[in-house]
């Protein structure tokens, strides 16, 4: 069913401003502490042309980081893109402030899943689009259930906004997902998909939403933020229809900063390490597996964590006796009982704890100290 988006403090940053009271006595599975490294070749070439930062990228080097995203995706997805159609963004939020900004009128339907990246609906909201959410199922691998929509709610859709892999379900993009929605929706609904996870897919080859075949026009964001922490230097990269990217980008013109000729030369630095991607994938699917087996260990019979950094499990009935009323109660029990940290997430018919794999070692085996927890 379709409902109306609240708009919202963003939460992420509620979470955190919650950890900065309560100090670093907290298990931190909310956000993790757990920092990642820069490579060491990366993290020289920085110090190395720090003047860079100083200097507003050419055209030449914009053109020059196009080629290189293109030859990424090709890569990395089997997607064949004009160089044109790729922007790179001064982050993914404001990427996604660009496509409502620029592509969105009042009224204009958008329909986001739920649970999803917290981001798109608010900033929908603000454009004054009107917002709707479709429900992803536990039931069914976390496919939302397009069957429920009826054609008079799909008709004034002008956005569909995906996040494929989703944070916080884990949930994989398929062909048959994207064919079931498409095939309800107007011919020039946008379909919108957050793909930063894509890379951190362990069990399949990374899906790109490019590759569908199908009439609607599409738009897909890629992200260096989650790989290579690399903070103000990190950009984002939009990539999608022409006559799309083009309005996004005379919007960027006023509203974003302009790229350095540094984060262009990072960016392009990071795109082609594919030995650290390996290698980070990797370590990130060690942390999530035992971060799996610990939490069910403590009984709270976590899902199935295909892609992403996240372990998310379903509220509890109850902690150690306690009855929880919902994802919010039982975060704060956690919380102020077992000084345990974790974001809470609340659709209309279910609720869901979200772990991070960020954490530190020692931190991993103070929760599984706790058990049980989940009754």
């Amino acid at each position: 069913m379709m409902a109306a988006t609240k708009q919202t403090r963003y939460p992420f940053t509620v979470i955190r401003q919650r950890l900065r009271q309560r100090g670093d006595a907290v298990l931190d599975f909310a956000m993790g502490r757990h920092t990642q490294t820069v490579p060491a070749d990366l993290s020289q070439f920085i110090t190395q042309n720090i003047t860079l930062a100083t200097r507003r990228r050419t055209q030449s080097e914009v053109e020059a980081f196009t080629q290189c995203a293109a030859a990424m995706l090709q890569r990395d997805y089997q997607v064949t893109v004009d160089p044109a159609d790729i922007l790179p963004t001064p982050g993914g939020r404001p990427a996604m402030s660009g496509i409502v900004s620029s592509l969105l009128s009042p009224n204009d339907g958008v329909l986001v899943m739920q649970p999803g990246y917290p981001a798109f609906a608010p900033l929908a909201a603000a454009q004054h689009a009107l917002v709707h959410e479709v429900e992803l199922d536990p039931d069914q691998d976390f496919a939302p259930n397009t069957a429920a929509l009826g054609a008079d709610q799909l008709a004034d859709v002008r956005i569909v906004s995906l996040n494929y892999p989703n944070n916080p379900t884990a949930a994989l993009l398929s062909n048959d997902l994207i064919d079931a929605l498409g095939s309800r929706l107007p011919p020039d609904t946008i379909i919108f998909n957050d793909a930063v996870y894509a890379p951190l897919t362990f069990e399949a080859p990374p899906q790109s939403l490019l590759s569908w075949n199908g009439r609607q026009p599409l738009l897909e964001l890629h992200g260096l933020g989650k790989l290579f922490p690399i903070g103000p230097l990190a950009i984002a990269i939009l990539v999608g229809a022409e006559p799309l990217i083009s309005r996004i980008r005379d919007h960027g013109d006023y509203a974003w900063p302009q790229l350095s000729s540094l984060q262009l030369k990072v960016a392009m630095r990071c795109i082609e390490d594919t030995e650290h991607l390996n290698t980070l994938r990797k370590d990130i699917a060690s942390r999530v597996t035992a971060l799996h087996r610990v939490l069910g260990e403590l009984g709270l019979a976590p899902y199935p964590t295909p892609a992403g950094q996240y372990v998310l499990c379903p509220v509890p009935t109850s902690i150690r006796g306690t009855p929880m009323k919902d994802a919010g109660h039982a975060a704060e029990v956690l919380l102020d009982q077992y000084d345990l940290a974790v974001m809470p997430w609340e659709t209309d018919h279910h609720g869901y704890l979200r772990f991070s794999s960020l954490y530190l070692a020692e931190e991993l085996e103070r929760l599984r100290q706790l058990a049980p927890l989940g009754d």
